[in-house]
């Protein structure tokens, strides 16, 4: 057959609807904001802060943990690596919350993106012909509002 057309591999989920999972979602958003943006990695941090619910339960066992093993001055780089191994995180079934929360991410993020821009302007960069690296150039970009 013709690229893309309907062969055997592929005819049995012709016209099926595909869900996108959180996973892919958030990397989607990701690639369409350029890697070499100030404010990127932040970003795509508290997206998927939006989304994700850390263990209450997990939580609480891994600082009494910390506590009788008498860790408590360990790095934010420790306290990270610890959360990722032993601390199970979860998509609540509130979609209203995680909606609201991705909303008002986007939201105060194209605030912020304003606000940068006005400052350089106010300091005599006239934010023209800026390179995608800029810090005044937009985080959120109208591509990024299509995904």
């Amino acid at each position: 057959g013709k690229l893309g057309g309907r062969n055997d591999d592929n005819k049995y989920y012709y016209g099926m609807m595909k869900k996108l999972d959180s996973f892919h979602l958030i990397q989607r958003i990701g690639h369409q904001i350029n890697d070499a943006h100030p404010r990127k990695g932040k970003f795509m941090t508290r997206l998927s802060q939006c989304t994700f619910t850390s263990s209450k339960e997990d939580m609480d066992a891994l600082e009494s943990a910390r506590q009788q093993g008498k860790l408590t001055n360990l790095s934010d780089k420790e306290k990270k690596a610890d959360r990722l191994l032993y601390v199970r995180r979860y998509i609540s079934d509130d979609v209203k919350a995680i909606v609201a929360k991705v909303l008002l991410l986007l939201q105060t993020t194209i605030a912020q993106d304003k606000s940068i821009k006005k400052q350089h302007v106010a300091n005599g960069d006239p934010c023209k012909n800026m390179a995608k690296s800029h810090d005044a150039y937009p985080l959120v970009a109208k591509k990024v509002m299509h995904v």
